[in-house]
């Protein structure tokens, strides 16, 4: 005779993902020309910086912006200014 066993395999449930920690991502930007450079590279920086100030990263990235002096956006404070 042999003996035989009935053995039922039992799964594990699917293992998940470990939760990851969110980090901030610091980036560094030579904003110097915004303010120091009327044409060319000064205006591609300040337009950098504007599209860079409508994103929404959920907080993912920090901009951190190097400069001799503020940069006021009048542009932006124009047009806040009509509405």
């Amino acid at each position: 005779m042999s003996s035989q066993t009935n053995a039922t395999a039992t799964l594990a449930p699917p293992r998940q993902a470990p939760a990851r920690a969110t980090r901030t991502l610091s980036i560094g930007i030579d904003a110097r020309a915004a303010v120091e450079v009327p044409a060319g590279r000064g205006r591609l920086v300040r337009e950098l910086l504007r599209a860079l100030a409508e994103r929404e990263d959920e907080g993912r990235q920090r901009y951190v912006l190097y400069a001799r002096e503020a940069w006021r956006d009048q542009r932006r404070e124009t047009t806040a200014a009509r509405r």
